[in-house]
C-alpha cells in the first residue's frame, strides 16, 4: 500500500513538469512568430506598440496553461498508480 500513489498526489507531482514541457515547446513557436513579425515589418518594427510584446508573452503563458488544463480534465484522480505520470490511461493502475 505504501508503494501505491493516489491520483491526486501523482497529479501534483507531474503537473508542473508537464506545464514546463508545454511551455518549452510553445516558446519556440512564439519566438518564431515574433521573428516573422519583425522580418515582415523590418522598417517599422522598432516602433511597434508595447502591447504586441505583452500579447506574445501572455499567449506564451496561456497556451501551456490550456494544454495542462486539458490534461487535467482527462486525468483520473480516483485511480491509484504504481508509477506517477500525467496521462492516466498509460499507467499501471490498481483499483483498491
Amino acid at each position: 500500500e505504501d508503494l501505491v500513489h493516489r491520483g491526486y498526489d501523482c497529479y501534483l507531482w507531474r503537473a508542473p513538469p508537464c506545464f514546463t514541457l508545454y511551455g518549452t515547446m510553445f516558446s519556440l513557436i512564439i519566438i518564431s512568430l515574433e521573428r516573422i513579425i519583425a522580418t515582415v515589418q523590418y522598417k517599422t518594427y522598432e516602433q511597434s506598440p508595447k502591447w504586441l510584446g505583452f500579447l506574445l508573452g501572455f499567449v506564451e503563458i496561456l497556451i501551456p496553461l490550456a494544454c495542462t488544463g486539458v490534461a487535467t480534465y482527462y486525468y483520473d484522480f480516483e485511480v491509484r498508480f504504481l508509477y506517477c505520470s500525467i496521462v492516466s490511461q498509460s499507467n499501471f493502475s490498481i483499483f483498491v
